[in-house]
């Protein structure tokens, strides 16, 4: 955003006044390079550098450290045992595109855990179900006497492997944008309080005390480390420059950008975070609106998974009874059938709750 120009001339004197004597000798070029830097010095933070840091840095599998209690400590257990698989697979899916956000999601998602450290356990807990999932199948096919599901026993496998590694994977990602929409639930109300507070003339750092002691839920809790960060010895540029990295929240963002803005040009603090949150509540308006138009889709879809679909595998289901067809598919081929209809049901209304807006 451009500097005013009343904030342009008053740097402009400024440096006149200091610079008069060699302003005649270099005809104004010296002015020229001093308010170009005091310019720059002015400039607020860019939007990039608040961003999580997500270039791409080499895992270090020897820094893999399992706690010793709960899910993650149970895998370390297995871990240990199938270390030497278990790192070579977890050494060649560290090269995929997918991992190299993964510190910043764990970040995002408030989780303390080394990246290293999580892919190796979703690598033992996806190599786990796989290797159950191929003695399940194994042992039914022979069970029953079936050479087809014997066969397919490591493709099943295989497919229950990089499933669950996904899955894995993707839960910092999937913790990491509802916290996000946590904190946009609460940022407009806590924003209009800050506003108050500023307006009322309680300094900005009282004023972020005060954000953390309210009932903001997740927001609290940032702006708490916020203060503690500040108490402690840091910048209150840096701290909240801290925050807005360890969050996705993009109202969160914004606002610290503009904050940060506000802090060097010299604005109006409490109406810049007033039109904030004017502009965050405004968002979420639209965002409810475009939610109910898509809900009338999915809702089509929906009806043709969870009524027309069941109603064509039973259609089909009782022609194979016929006794022409007794030779057709094996009757567990229906039974499976059935159980996908109810697993893309199910896939259907978790994407759905996933694409509400933030506050509902």
């Amino acid at each position: 955003m451009a500097i005013s120009k009343e904030t342009l001339q008053r740097i402009k004197a400024a440096v006149e006044l200091e610079r008069e004597d060699d302003m005649e000798e270099s005809g104004g070029a010296l002015i020229e390079t001093d308010l170009q830097k005091m310019i720059e010095r002015l400039r607020p933070a860019d939007q990039k550098s608040l961003q999580p840091d997500t270039a791409h840095k080499p895992m270090n599998f020897e820094k893999v450290a399992f706690p010793a209690r709960g899910l993650i400590g149970a895998l370390g257990q297995i871990y240990t045992k199938f270390s030497g698989i278990i790192l070579k697979l977890s050494g060649a899916f560290a090269k995929l595109p997918m991992t190299h956000t993964l510190a910043a999601s764990l970040t995002a998602a408030g989780m303390t855990i080394a990246p290293e450290t999580y892919l190796a356990a979703a690598v033992t807990g996806a190599f786990v179900v796989g290797a159950l999932i191929f003695a399940l199948v194994g042992l039914i096919g022979l069970f029953i006497s079936d050479p087809l599901l014997a066969i397919a026993a490591p493709a099943l496998s295989g497919a229950a492997f990089v499933g669950i590694l996904i899955l894995a994977l993707s839960i910092p990602s999937g913790k990491a944008t509802a916290r996000a929409a946590e904190v946009d639930r609460s940022l407009p109300f806590a924003l209009r309080q800050l506003s108050t507070q500023v307006k009322a003339g309680v300094s900005f750092h009282r004023a972020i005390q005060s954000i953390a002691t309210s009932n903001y839920g997740l927001l609290s809790e940032e702006f708490a480390r916020v203060a503690s960060d500040v108490n402690r010895g840091d910048t209150m540029e840096n701290a909240l420059m801290k925050m807005a990295r360890r969050n996705r929240s993009k109202g969160l963002r914004r606002t610290v950008t503009q904050v940060l803005r506000s802090f060097k040009t010299g604005g109006n603090l409490s109406q810049i975070i007033t039109d904030i949150a004017d502009d965050v509540s405004f968002e979420v308006r639209m965002s409810i609106r475009d939610f109910t138009e898509k809900l009338n889709f999915i809702n089509v879809i929906y009806i043709m998974v969870g009524v027309v679909a069941p109603v064509t595998l039973a259609i089909l289901s009782a022609i194979l009874q016929i006794p022409l067809f007794s030779g057709g598919f094996p009757p567990y081929l229906i039974y499976m059938a059935f159980v996908g209809i109810l697993g893309v049901m199910v896939a259907i209304l978790w994407i759905t709750k996933r694409m509400e807006p933030a506050v509902w």
